[in-house]
């Protein structure tokens, strides 16, 4: 049976990643990573954002599976070469992204800015005003 820690964030955040995990195979050893305690002579980690002690504690490590789609915060660098990342592939979060993109485009070039802070201060007929006037 495998046994795997989760490093996701809180002790909290971590047992809702166990309970998750443990409905799909409850065959599973599942740990939650404690920076305090020794390593946990674990064969996968599920990780977000874990501290390096994770990896210098856990010397068995087989793969860790990164719970996003970015490994920016995986300092890569102290990995062992061989040691295999998994990375999430979109998981449904591409459509999010464009979306957020989009907005950001919005933002910049239909001057949403003013109308937002106008809003803000309860102004908006002033706002729609000036969203409606010529961009140049």
């Amino acid at each position: 049976m495998p046994k795997v820690v989760v490093a996701a964030g809180s002790h909290q955040i971590n047992q809702k990643w166990i309970d998750a995990f443990s409905k799909l195979n409850p065959s599973w050893v599942l740990v939650s990573w404690d920076e305090q305690s020794a390593g946990q002579q674990a064969d996968y980690a599920v990780v977000w954002q874990p501290s390096l002690g994770l990896f210098q504690k856990e010397k068995a490590l087989k793969a860790v599976f990164n719970l996003g789609a970015g490994v920016d915060a995986l300092k890569l660098s102290d990995f062992p070469e061989q040691l295999p990342i998994y990375r999430l592939e979109d998981a449904g979060m591409g459509y999010q992204m464009a979306e957020y993109a989009i907005y950001g485009v919005f933002q910049a070039t239909q001057r949403f800015t003013p109308y937002e802070r106008s809003r803000a201060e309860k102004n908006g007929r002033k706002a729609l005003l000036f969203i409606g006037s010529s961009i140049r």
